[in-house]
């Protein structure tokens, strides 16, 4: 037999079992409502946050309307800018055929003006007697009827040499003309 008071561990009465199981639930269940307080506090975190981002996005997505809309006038800007630089490029082959018209009637060429039923002035181009006339693609031809026969001479897009170009080719012609046995005027 254990003597007591010797340190053996006495047995604990069905009071005290009871008591430490008691406080040890007790531990327990302050923890547990220590859990909960902290995720009551987690939970209402995620709540502010998961508002705040909802206000963000709203925010990006006001952002990304805007933005389509600057890239929606960009490109209706982009379609001005490519109607006024083919615009310009028209008025640049304008420019240019009045030039070389301009360098031709300073070389010999005679102008006529013409009214059409329009009521706009047409011009009519002569180089060396020959008339000259443009189609719509800008193309330079010249014409004119010799011994009763109509000669032609392709001119191209540039009216450049060709009152030399002209006179050649009347010479030519006239040549055959003199070789047929017609008359010439």
């Amino acid at each position: 037999m254990v003597s007591k008071g010797t340190g053996v561990k006495k047995r604990l009465s069905k009071g005290e079992r009871l008591n430490t199981v008691q406080q040890d639930l007790d531990a327990v269940i302050h923890e547990l409502n220590s859990k909960r307080e902290e995720l009551s506090k987690v939970s209402q975190e995620l709540a502010e946050v998961k508002h705040r981002l909802s206000i963000r996005e709203a925010e990006l997505n006001t952002k990304v309307k805007q933005l389509d809309e600057v890239i929606q006038e960009l490109a209706n800007k982009q379609e001005e800018l490519n109607a006024v630089s083919q615009r310009l490029d028209e008025v640049k082959q304008e420019l240019t055929r009045a030039e070389e018209l301009s360098r031709v009637s300073h070389t010999g060429a005679d102008r006529l003006s013409k009214v059409n039923q329009g009521g706009e002035v047409k011009q009519k181009l002569t180089i060396a007697g020959w008339n000259i006339q443009q189609d719509g693609h800008g193309y330079y031809r010249a014409f004119k009827k010799i011994s009763g026969k109509l000669y032609g001479l392709y001119l191209g897009r540039s009216l450049r040499g060709a009152e030399d170009r002209i006179k050649a080719r009347e010479a030519e012609v006239r040549q055959r003309v003199n070789q047929s046995g017609h008359t010439l005027p």
